[in-house]
């Protein structure tokens, strides 16, 4: 398995049972590359899943792509045409069971 592969699933690992990480600076003779881990992650449909477990020493410009793709992905379930909502500061995604109590706040 390719280093790609093995960081991926390592983060889904840790996304779904907490599995630690390993400290990717010593299992891996060449760095982590990331944005192909983050490509992979799409390709396979799990970037949501692996998303919670990305860590800090990954680059901060990949890790704010991973957490707006994420969102992206909340807002094509959660809204009727995704492609005409924004998602601003201020936006509230709220369960459908929870609706009738939230209107008034």
């Amino acid at each position: 398995m390719d280093q790609t592969a093995s960081v991926l699933l390592d983060l889904i690992k840790s996304s779904l049972w907490g599995t630690p990480l390993p400290d990717y600076d010593s299992p891996y003779d060449e760095p982590v590359d990331w944005d192909a881990v983050f490509e992979e992650a799409k390709i396979q449909t799990v970037a949501g899943i692996a998303a919670p477990a990305v860590p800090n020493s990954a680059p901060t410009e990949l890790r704010s792509k991973w957490k707006t793709y994420s969102y992206q992905i909340l807002a094509a379930i959660y809204y009727p045409n995704p492609s005409q909502r924004n998602m601003g500061m201020w936006t509230s995604l709220v369960r459908k069971d929870c609706e009738t109590k939230c209107k008034y706040y």
